[in-house]
């Protein structure tokens, strides 16, 4: 009954972080049409980061170092506010939001050039994978609806190299337990935004109390609720209690979710490049991710 329960567990969470991520993108979508990207993305992350805080406790709190603290304010402002914000900027200046899922999905191939660059050994599959998933992204950036907002392609093409660069950060640095690490990224995060939207988008947030459209209020709450704070904690239950490969399937799963919901919930249309570009990154992040058995030698005798 127990291994029965934890195959369950472990397919909910599954399920949760393919759908749920799946979808946020065209949540996204729904919600700046009333909200003002940067200052809607900073709420959500102070929102979850304030409620994580509550999660994670304050005894935390009373070992943090500054170093921690400085270290946890880094990652926050390129992640939570940088990479998110360009990513949701992309989508609210025209880029379809099927494309955006494939170019962030490409965050694994950045992540690994910059351990390789850090001292971290690639294996040979990796590098393959690599190349095919450079390649594909050369391909993607041939997709005709990514000529219509250049300057959105580009805050695409430049939020999964700043996660990356966030995420290579968090792995070098002393941080503190996870709940709370979490929480002050996200606090950093959203507060960067909120101080951001203020500043550049102080029209359209005095503008928010004459915003009536239900859907833009309903995506909002389903970003903060579902994809931050449930899914992030499913992301990280899989991460302690299943194998890498398993709990990172998502990078293959969300994209494909993410293309299908774009094109069913707003009529989004892909090249045909695209249709090639896509099984490349997808192939390239599992080379990457899953890593060959290494074959215990045998001795002589």
């Amino acid at each position: 009954m127990t291994a029965i329960c934890a195959r369950w567990k472990v397919a909910l969470a599954l399920l949760t972080v393919y759908v749920v991520w799946g979808t946020t993108h065209y949540a996204t979508l729904l919600a700046v049409q009333g909200i003002p990207p940067v200052f809607m993305t900073g709420v959500r992350f102070a929102a979850a980061g304030l409620i994580m805080l509550v999660f994670a406790g304050t005894s935390g709190l009373r070992t943090l170092s500054m170093r921690q603290a400085i270290n946890c304010i880094v990652a926050g402002t390129v992640m939570s506010f940088a990479s998110f914000a360009l990513a949701v900027l992309a989508i609210a200046q025209g880029v379809a939001t099927g494309l955006v899922a494939c170019i962030i999905a490409t965050m694994p191939l950045w992540l690994t050039l910059l351990a390789h660059w850090g001292g971290e050994r690639t294996h040979a599959m990796g590098w393959v994978g690599i190349l095919l998933g450079i390649a594909g992204a050369g391909l993607l950036l041939l997709d005709e609806n990514l000529h219509v907002a250049p300057l959105g392609a580009g805050m695409a093409v430049l939020s999964p190299m700043l996660w990356a660069a966030g995420s290579y950060w968090v792995r070098r640095s002393d941080m503190p337990p996870m709940a709370l690490a979490s929480a002050l990224q996200w606090l950093s995060g959203g507060f960067a935004g909120i101080a951001v939207g203020l500043v550049f988008e102080s029209d359209a947030v005095a503008r928010l109390t004459a915003v009536h459209q239900a859907s833009v209020w309903w995506a909002w709450a389903y970003l903060l609720v579902f994809g931050t704070l449930l899914t992030y904690t499913a992301y990280l239950w899989l991460v302690r209690n299943v194998s890498a490969p398993l709990a990172g399937s998502n990078a293959f799963v969300n994209p494909v979710i993410a293309v299908g919901i774009g094109a069913a919930m707003a009529g989004e249309r892909l090249d045909a490049v695209s249709f090639i570009a896509i099984p490349l990154i997808l192939m390239g992040l599992v080379l990457i991710v899953v890593k060959p058995r290494q074959h215990p030698s045998t001795k002589r005798t």
